[in-house]
């Protein structure tokens, strides 16, 4: 890949994942749920050397592969 000089070693390879959510939840004044949604998002910050493929699993029933293949890393 152009964008990722050849050559790159880390000590350790290691992949730092934090989960964000938000809940957002709009009750009526007799206490009954109007609306309620969760927004979320995964981010990751990546000390791999090479070009490694990532494979992820979140649970037993979703699985993302990552493969980076932009130029925003």
């Amino acid at each position: 890949m152009g964008w990722r000089r050849e050559g790159i070693k880390y000590k350790k390879n290691e992949v730092f994942v934090d989960i964000v959510e938000q809940v957002n939840m709009l009750m009526s004044s007799k206490g009954s749920v109007l609306r309620c949604d969760v927004n979320g998002k995964i981010m990751l910050k990546c000390f791999l050397s090479g070009m490694p493929d990532v494979k992820v699993g979140l649970n037993d029933k979703l699985e993302v592969l990552l493969v980076c293949t932009c130029s925003c890393v």
